[in-house]
């Protein structure tokens, strides 16, 4: 299967009507005059507007009391992840919507961060400028077309990496992400992309950027992806973090675990008072699927954990039995 075939892109469906928790929530956003943006994935809203996928804000710190005060009105409930596998600067939250058959997780990050916690992270400080050049595109606030083709050219091609090109050289995210590359190089102007790379990120000249975005074309090779991936990795080492330790073990762990069967993962601890369901889903993925929701989430105790299972129980469960509450 080559890149141009792209199956994940030729029978995508429709996008629903904005109705519910998601709509309320970015209505909600505008009304209180939150400084955010969604940073990634705002192309994709048949995702996101049904639960499928997660919803990734960009806030500046400056707004926090505001985004305390629509989250909490809307019910979202913040979760806390195990140690060492969140990205700096980033919060999770879950919500309730009856109209889903998923919870709504909106994460907010208060740093662009590039990585997975347990791999090496980038965090180029382009907060400031794409939050100024945002506006609002159908739900939510989105970046300005050319900084939104910035940041996922770069986001890409860093996860280019030597074990990806080997054992996954067509890799789903990327197959995924072929049709999101192309609407955003059509609406985007290339003065304003080099504008942006040029005052915000001096470290990668336009020639690596543009050796990075065809290197991410349907049927490059694969060592073509590579090789702009490491070069870009080397551009953007002072912006550099190593993984903690026990981030790298966990991830290790749970791989490890998934090969000889072992549906155990490491979750999220929710604080007192919080509510909480047992649901299905990767631990990595941030997924949550449910089976039913008949009164809405069940209450947790203190110390409980969200540990996602590939078994889904109703609404309800106790968390650290398995039973229902």
């Amino acid at each position: 299967m080559t890149l141009a075939q792209r199956p994940h892109d030729q029978h995508r469906p429709s996008a629903p009507a904005a109705l519910g928790l998601v709509r309320r929530l970015g209505d909600a956003l505008a009304a209180h005059a939150v400084p955010y943006c969604q940073w990634k994935g705002s192309r994709r809203p048949e995702r996101w507007l049904t639960g499928a996928g997660d919803i990734d804000l960009l806030v500046d710190r400056t707004g926090l009391p505001q985004l305390g005060q629509v989250l909490g009105a809307l019910g979202f409930k913040r979760v806390e992840a195990s140690p060492g596998l969140t990205l700096p600067g980033t919060e999770s939250y879950f919500g309730y919507d009856p109209e889903l058959t998923r919870l709504v997780n909106v994460h907010v990050h208060y740093r662009l961060v590039f990585g997975r916690p347990w791999t090496m992270t980038y965090a180029p400080p382009v907060e400031a400028a794409v939050l100024a050049g945002a506006s609002r595109r159908f739900v939510f606030r989105a970046p300005a077309p050319e900084h939104e083709l910035v940041l996922l050219v770069l986001r890409l091609a860093l996860q280019c990496t030597a074990r990806h090109t080997l054992l996954r050289p067509h890799a789903p995210w990327l197959l995924a992400a072929q049709t999101t590359l192309e609407q955003l190089a059509r609406d985007a102007s290339r003065s304003g992309v080099v504008e942006f790379l040029t005052a915000q990120l001096p470290s990668v000249d336009v020639a690596l950027f543009d050796r990075c975005q065809h290197a991410l074309e349907p049927d490059r090779p694969a060592w073509a992806r590579y090789s702009a991936g490491r070069a870009l990795r080397a551009r953007l080492a002072p912006f550099a973090r190593r993984p903690k330790p026990a981030a790298v073990l966990m991830a290790l762990v749970d791989r490890l675990g998934s090969l000889v069967g072992d549906r155990r993962r490491y979750g999220h601890r929710l604080p007192r008072g919080s509510v909480v369901a047992r649901a299905a889903g990767r631990r990595r993925s941030g997924k949550i699927h449910l089976r039913e929701c008949p009164h809405g989430l069940a209450h947790a105790r203190p110390g409980d954990h969200a540990r996602p299972s590939r078994a889904t129980p109703a609404f309800g469960a106790d968390v650290r039995g398995g039973r229902r509450a």
